[in-house]
């Protein structure tokens, strides 16, 4: 079975797309001092990295892995947008 780079590098520019602006939007925890708040949405990420890996692996091989890594950025980052635009932060 014959890969393009180009199918991988692809997915890959998508999620290191969403991965950067998430790391925007997670600087608030710290701005915040939401410390919780942040390692849970770490963890959270984390966690659906992994089943979607483990899920695209299974599913397209290492293309679906790629998709796992763009999906989960962008989750990452919706998740992220959600939490700066209802959130509470703390004025202290």
């Amino acid at each position: 079975v014959t890969i393009s780079v180009n199918d991988l590098l692809l997915w890959q520019l998508v999620g290191d797309f969403g991965k950067g602006m998430a790391l925007i939007l997670g600087y608030r925890f710290f701005a915040y001092r939401q410390t919780q708040l942040f390692l849970f949405t770490e963890l959270f990420s984390l966690a659906s990295l992994y089943f979607l890996a483990q899920y695209g692996i299974q599913t397209e091989g290492v293309v679906g892995l790629m998709k796992a890594y763009a999906l989960n950025y962008g989750i990452y980052f919706v998740l992220l947008a959600l939490l700066y635009r209802f959130g509470k932060p703390v004025h202290r």
